[in-house]
C-alpha cells in the first residue's frame, strides 16, 4: 500500500515508514529518527504548521434605549376638562394622552378590536365598565395614583392575561375583572383593603391569587366559578380566614 510521506521525509527521500510522533499525521521512517529527534527548537518550530488566527467575533450592536409611547391621535378621544367621555377611533394599541385625568363610565366599552391600552400616570380613576367587554384587550397597565378599580371595569374582557394593580388601590368593586377567562395570576397589594362581589367570578384560568394581608373584607362570591385557584395568603389573615370559610384551597406565606 502507497503511504504518504511528510514533509521532513519528502524532503531527504526516504523510505520504511512510521507512525509521524511529531505532526500526529505524516510519516517518517525508522532511519532518520535520529536526525528527527537531534533538531533544535527552531528547526522543529519550522517543521510544524503556522497555526491560524480565529476570526474575532463580531460585537453586536448596542440595543436603542426604550423610547415612551407616543400618545394616539386626539381625534380618536372625546375629552372633556381632562375626562376621557369616550373612544372614537379603531387602533389596536391604545396610548392615552397624559391630558386625561379620568376615563369615564363606559368609555371604551365594546372595543372588541383593542389589543393594549397604556394608561398615563395623570389618570387617577377609572369609571364603571370602562373596558367592558374589550375581547381582545390581552394586556393593561394601571399606573400609580388609582384608588379604586370600580364596578365591572374590566368585565368580560375574555383575552386579558396580564394586568399589575398599583399599591395606591385601595378597593376592588363589584364584578371589577369578572369574566375575564384568561386571567391567570393576580397580585394583590397590601394598600386593598375590601374585595367586592364577584371581584373575579368565572376567572376559568385563574390559578394564583397572592394577598399581601392587608385587605380585611372580602365579599359573596369573589371566586366562584375559579375552580383551579389557589390563594397565598398570610398565616392568621382574614383572607386564610375566608378561605377555609368557602373551601377555597390556600397557602400560607410570611
Amino acid at each position: 500500500m502507497d503511504m504518504k510521506k511528510c514533509s521532513f521525509c519528502e524532503k531527504n527521500n526516504l523510505a520504511d515508514m512510521l507512525y509521524c510522533g511529531y505532526c500526529g499525521k505524516k510519516f517518517i521512517t525508522k532511519s532518520v529518527l535520529k536526525t528527527f529527534f537531534a533538531l533544535t527548537h527552531d528547526e522543529l518550530t519550522a517543521l510544524a504548521p503556522v497555526p491560524t488566527k480565529p476570526k474575532p467575533k463580531p460585537v453586536p450592536a448596542p440595543k436603542p434605549l426604550p423610547s415612551k409611547p407616543m400618545p394616539s391621535p386626539s381625534k380618536d378621544f372625546e375629552i372633556y376638562n381632562g375626562n376621557l367621555k369616550m373612544y372614537l377611533g379603531n387602533d389596536e394599541y391604545i396610548v392615552i394622552p397624559d391630558r386625561v385625568k379620568c376615563i369615564a363610565v363606559e368609555a371604551f366599552k365594546y372595543c372588541a378590536f383593542i389589543k393594549s391600552i397604556t394608561i398615563p400616570d395623570s389618570v387617577k380613576s377609572i369609571g364603571d365598565g370602562a373596558f367592558w367587554k374589550c375581547e381582545s384587550l390581552t394586556s393593561v397597565n394601571l399606573p400609580y395614583g388609582i384608588i379604586n378599580i370600580s364596578d365591572g371595569s374590566f368585565l368580560d374582557c375574555e383575552s386579558l392575561k396580564n394586568i399589575l394593580i398599583p399599591d395606591s388601590v385601595k378597593l376592588i368593586k363589584e364584578g371589577a375583572f369578572e369574566g375575564c377567562s384568561r386571567l391567570e395570576k393576580m397580585v394583590i397589594p397590601k394598600s386593598v383593603t375590601f374585595i367586592h362581589d364577584y371581584a373575579f367570578h368565572n376567572c376559568l384560568s385563574l390559578r394564583s391569587v397572592t394577598i399581601l394581608g392587608g385587605t380585611t373584607r372580602i365579599g359573596e362570591k369573589t371566586f366562584d366559578g375559579c375552580d383551579k385557584l389557589t390563594v397565598s395568603c398570610p398565616a392568621g389573615s382574614y383572607a386564610e380566614s375566608y378561605c377555609r370559610y368557602n373551601n377555597i384551597k390556600y397557602t400560607t406565606i410570611g
